[in-house]
């Protein structure tokens, strides 16, 4: 039985990586108070000095409150704090699209609110910046490579079966490896497997869909290369092919195998594609047999006796002076027999208004004395409520424990011991069902290895064999008639270093274009009937730059470059590659 081989040594990152750098800050703030203090506003600035405001960069606010108050009321002030620093950040030159913002009230206390210290360091706004530089283009295209290339370390003298992390499977026969001398070797091999299978890996490695000027449908892309301890290459000898087992979600007819030095132009081998659908592993149910319901016992707590928050003092406003003006006469049917009834009348009102204007400063005045005495001693209120409230919390958590140890955990035991029966016939069937999974996936296993793969996960896939290490293409021609041929040429004021693709968005094919003289980028005759996007990325200043424009037939592209991000980019590409596939 052939045995795959798990251990991956490492995963191969290319030399050229991007600079990245991650700063953190924590504001704090005053209770029930959303502006910055003076100290924050220079832990501000130092934190700004020591940020580099250019690359592929980020900010994350994070605002958060003590426990004091409502839910909605905390909410709302942990998102006042983060918006009073995400302005700070945006009056100092970072755009607002740069700046994510979360907010979670009273709900991530770092540490206990039990206490005003507690409180103090859980008013605060966490402050993030993440920043990658990319120094080159080439950094950027490393990292949409990462991942896709791994190295296994091997028993040449075995029979041996490698997995690669995109799910490429390789059977090599005992002794498949030969030396620069043809000789059959034994011992350590470093077997270098890439994957390229997704649309980015593709384009990170610079491949093109391709052979002699004649378009190609993929199925996938990988390469293989091997070594020995002595660091030299090592070929597959001519009677020990290896088997592959390309994985494909949506497996195409009339695939052939394809080879190529680089990766931009393919050879036919004329040798067809076999579509493995091998039956996947499923295994069988276990037996359930469940306890009986642990009715638990639920902790009420006492409320009784429980302090209350003063509530901060509170003045109503004074009474308002009545003015003579608004004490004008009635109009009556008759009054302008008797006008001066009427001003006596209104003089009346006006001077009953004044007497009860007396009567409610008096009233006024005793309670602007008693608050401002409640003022005086409100603070010691709030320190006598906080020291109750603390020694409260205090015997609540000694109550609760104290519940747990003498109510719940005697439940718990007794609700144990009432289900012995029951775990003693789920073990015994367990053991059971224990025995038939393993019978059946042994025999699972032996099916398998007659296919000639033994891949649990891999369920369609393309199955080959070849003795030819390098890269290795999965494709079928894709026969264009000559009135519907034509070339796609991109112009525009590219970065230095840009790379060019055309994408088709409906088939899996991409070629990368050559750059002409005169600036502008050139493919060979494709079909102008196929949809297509011209994929452009570069970098500018660390920062990543991308254009995705749509073909129109018999027309230039315009190339229009504008900031990215890395996760942008690698986000479009799977989205094409998901409606190409």
């Amino acid at each position: 039985m052939r045995h795959l081989l798990l251990p991956v040594l490492f995963l191969l990152h290319p030399a050229a990586r991007a600079a990245t750098t991650n700063e953190e800050l924590l504001v704090h703030f005053a209770k029930d108070r959303s502006e910055l203090t003076p100290e924050a506003v220079t832990m501000l600035n130092t934190f700004m000095d020591r940020c580099t405001l250019n690359g592929e960069y980020r900010f994350t606010v994070h605002g958060h409150t003590d426990s004091d108050g409502s839910v909605a009321y905390n909410d709302a002030l942990s998102s006042a704090r983060a918006d009073v620093v995400v302005h700070y950040l945006v009056a100092h030159g970072v755009p607002t699209d740069l700046v994510h913002v979360q907010r979670s009230g009273e709900r991530e206390p770092v540490e206990s609110n039990a206490h005003e210290r507690g409180m103090a360091v859980n008013r605060r706004v966490r402050i993030t910046f993440e920043r990658t530089y990319y120094g080159s283009v080439d950094e950027l295209r490393a990292a949409l490579t990462a991942g896709s290339v791994q190295r296994f370390e091997i028993d040449a003298g075995k029979q041996t079966s490698i997995c690669g992390a995109s799910g490429t499977r390789i059977d090599l026969p005992a002794h498949a490896f030969v030396d620069p001398h043809g000789r059959r070797i034994s011992g350590a091999v470093t077997v270098e497997l890439t994957e390229a299978l997704e649309h980015q890996a593709m384009i990170g490695h610079r491949l093109s869909t391709r052979s002699g000027g004649r378009m190609l449908e993929t199925g996938g892309m990988m390469q293989v290369l091997a070594t020995n301890s002595n660091g030299e290459v090592l070929r597959i000898a001519a009677d020990s092919p290896m088997l592959v087992s390309m994985p494909s979600s949506d497996p195409q007819k009339d695939m052939e195998l394809f080879l190529s030095p680089d990766g931009t132009d393919w050879t036919s081998t004329a040798q067809p594609m076999q579509v493995q659908l091998a039956p996947q592993w499923v295994e069988p149910r276990a037996p359930m047999v469940l306890d009986r319901r642990f009715k638990a016992p639920v902790y009420i707590e006492d409320r009784n006796g429980m302090p209350l928050k003063p509530s901060p003092p509170f003045l109503k406003r004074p009474p308002i002076l009545p003015i003579r003006s608004d004490f004008t006469p009635r109009r009556t049917f008759f009054s302008f027999l008797w006008p001066a009834r009427g001003e006596q009348e209104a003089e009346a009102r006006y001077q009953r208004a004044l007497a009860d204007h007396e009567r409610r400063m008096v009233r006024f005045e005793r309670q602007q004395r008693a608050f401002e005495e409640e003022v005086r001693n409100y603070p010691v209120r709030i320190e006598r409520y906080r020291e109750r409230k603390a020694a409260w919390d205090a015997k609540k958590e000694e109550e609760h424990a104290r519940w747990i140890e003498e109510v719940y955990l005697p439940a718990y035991e007794r609700h144990h011991a009432n289900n012995a029966d029951r775990r003693q016939l789920r073990d015994s069937l367990m053991a059971v069902w224990r025995e038939e999974r393993d019978a059946q996936f042994t025999e699972y296993m032996a099916a398998s290895d007659q296919r000639g793969t033994a891949e649990m996960d891999v369920v369609r896939s393309y199955l080959f064999t070849t003795n030819r290490l390098g890269w290795i293409n999965c494709d079928r021609f894709y026969d264009v008639a000559p009135a519907d041929q034509g070339v796609v040429v991109a112009q525009g004021d590219a970065p230095l270093g840009s790379e060019v693709y055309l994408i088709f968005t409906e088939m899996a094919s991409l070629m990368r274009l050559t750059e002409r003289q005169d600036g502008s980028w050139r493919s060979d005759k494709v079909s102008r009937k196929e949809p297509a996007v011209v994929f452009a990325y570069a970098v500018v200043d660390g920062r990543p730059q991308l254009s995705h424009e749509m073909v129109v037939p018999g027309q230039r592209t315009e190339l229009r470059f504008k900031p990215s991000s890395y996760a942008e980019i690698s986000n479009l590409l799977h989205r094409i590659g998901q409606n190409a596939g």
